[in-house]
């Protein structure tokens, strides 16, 4: 469909539908919550469509915009006629984005604060014909960015204060990202100071202001209510952990893919969406990653890929997955290969305990949107225990990276070149690639402890780089036994055959060249490659890879 447009990176509502962008009708999204509580707290990972979701809710409920028949013209929404009589362009609205919130020290931030509440007084420059003598001055104050940080700090419940009696409604007080500039903090060691900065302006505005329609916070995460929160009576938080009315309003779901796919001609492609994008669980809903199907629609002719790409928002997760000890990093690697984890959840999050406490660390994943949320049961001790694992191919290679940023500290420079002598089927470079890794890095382990397990391991770590090209089997059963690694090729006309792997890990003292034609001997006599006839392949690559001390040894068949 040629007259359809994909507008990726658009979140601003307006603009996506006076260009003509395709819009996944989340309109609905406002009607949630008008029906919900006053004040609204809503964690989803990023890109899922928080700012795009305001900007619609900002857009509907301002008076200063006088489009609103045209911009929301054959939504669902308009099918709510009580919430478009009582609602539409009839509130003041107070927005503010807090995204590039982000600063060396606590004294830019301080700037940014001062200066991002100067701009909103300045927005509404109306209200100074409204203000008696003492309002004024505090007014110009504020606008210059002259006013003390105490006028600051109270200047959101001011505004709302002088927007109500001015205009005779309730204010809405949109907040978008409004984690930003604490997960920032957090990194750049002043935290403490920044929550000092911006928790008082957060209760003067949010706690017990009467001249508060609503009050929205998204965000990627609930901050730990002790460190922000501490002075607003009961705020409604939705997580992606919680059922009810929002958990499918962030991402697509399976329906919207569905008729995505059919509106652009692309329907074929609907199981390599799901496989890719396809996974997250909001409450009870099966979610799409939105950021990455629509970059795969508008690229029909390319292959899936990882669209969703680290930010600097989760260096948090790589410094504290370096400082954790080896059952968790074993924890990580079996999520890596296809195994799941089981933990107690906690929708806060403290910083600090992310470095220390496993539970926070996997609670962080999941509302980063790292980790899906499978079955629950509750343990002896009364807690809910929640499975965990990947939920699509799309971060099965993210979190591969992930993992290597967090552990892998040698230089990467010969990472293609060993992954291209896998492709070739390569084994003399491969041996000399591999091996001059193997070399780098083999002091940091006890090879000496399990040296079988270690180089199967090692290799693993290697060959999942290639996870969006081939099945990677690990002891798997195939023929009479089980082959050490198996990779099966997902498109065979564009990956060649599948690969058996045989590892070994022999003495100093034994030969290496008759350790190499053992293992490949026991490839033929066992079968192995009867796995790969089952996938219907006839021809096959079979290596052996044997370690000797800091040393590594492959020959193929």
């Amino acid at each position: 469909m040629t007259h359809l447009t994909i507008k990726i990176g658009t979140s601003d509502f307006r603009t996506l539908r006076k260009s003509g962008g395709y819009y996944v009708d989340k309109s609905l999204f406002v009607a949630e919550i008008l029906k919900g509580s006053d004040i609204i707290v809503l964690p989803r990972p990023r890109r899922f469509g928080k700012t795009l979701n305001m900007s619609t809710l900002r857009l509907f409920l301002d008076r200063k915009v006088a489009d609103q028949d045209v911009l929301f013209a054959g939504l669902k929404l308009m099918q709510e006629p009580d919430i478009v009589l009582c609602h539409k362009g009839r509130h003041p609205v107070i927005y503010l984005t807090m995204k590039d919130w982000k600063f060396d020290d606590i004294e830019a931030l301080r700037l940014k604060f001062v200066h991002a509440m100067a701009t909103l007084i300045g927005e509404n420059a109306e209200l100074l014909a409204y203000l008696d003598e003492d309002e004024t001055r505090l007014f110009r104050a504020l606008r210059s960015s002259q006013a003390s940080l105490d006028e600051v700090q109270s200047s959101l419940l001011t505004l709302s204060t002088w927007m109500k009696r001015v205009h005779g409604e309730e204010v809405a007080i949109l907040i978008d990202e409004y984690d930003s500039p604490l997960i920032n903090a957090w990194m750049e060691g002043y935290l403490t100071e920044a929550i000092k900065l911006l928790r008082p302006w957060f209760s003067a505005g949010l706690k017990d202001n009467t001249s508060i329609f609503k009050g929205v916070m998204t965000g990627i995460l609930r901050i730990g209510k002790e460190n922000l929160f501490s002075g607003l009576n009961n705020p409604k938080i939705a997580t992606v952990l919680d059922e009810g009315a929002f958990e499918d309003k962030f991402g697509f779901t399976e329906d919207e893919v569905k008729q995505l796919l059919t509106d652009f001609g692309q329907r074929s492609r609907l199981d390599e969406a799901r496989q890719w994008y396809n996974g997250y669980k909001f409450g009870q809903t099966t979610i799409y990653n939105p950021w990455s199907i629509t970059h795969f629609v508008e690229k029909p002719s390319s292959l899936p890929q990882p669209y969703w790409v680290n930010t600097s928002d989760n260096a948090l997760v790589y410094e504290s997955l370096a400082a954790r000890e080896d059952d968790i990093r074993e924890q990580l690697q079996g999520i890596l290969e296809g195994r799941e984890v089981r933990a107690v959840l906690n929708d806060n999050t403290v910083f600090a305990d992310i470095a220390r406490d496993p539970d926070s660390l996997w609670s962080f994943l999941v509302h980063t949107g790292y980790l899906k949320v499978g079955s629950s049961k509750k343990n002896s001790a009364g807690d809910i225990v929640h499975s965990l694992s990947l939920p699509n191919e799309e971060l099965r290679s993210i979190f591969r990276s992930f993992i290597q940023r967090a552990y892998w500290k040698p230089s990467y420079k010969g990472l293609v070149t060993i992954l291209d002598a896998i492709l070739e089927d390569d084994a003399a470079k491969l041996q000399k690639e591999l091996g001059e890794l193997f070399l780098q890095i083999v002091s940091f382990h006890d090879v000496a402890k399990e040296p079988e397990a270690f180089i199967h391991g090692f290799f693993l770590a290697m060959a999942a780089n290639l996870s969006n090209r081939y099945s990677i089997e690990s002891n798997r059963e195939s023929g009479l036994g089980r082959a050490d690694m198996i990779l099966i090729p997902k498109h065979p006309t564009q990956f060649g055959v599948p690969k058996i792997f045989e590892f070994k890990a022999i003495a100093k003292d034994d030969d290496p060249q008759a350790a190499l034609a053992d293992a490949l001997k026991q490839i033929a006599d066992k079968n192995y490659a009867a796995r790969c006839r089952a996938s219907g392949f006839v021809e096959f690559a079979a290596f052996a890879l044997v370690q000797q001390g800091k040393q590594l040894f492959i020959r193929r068949a």
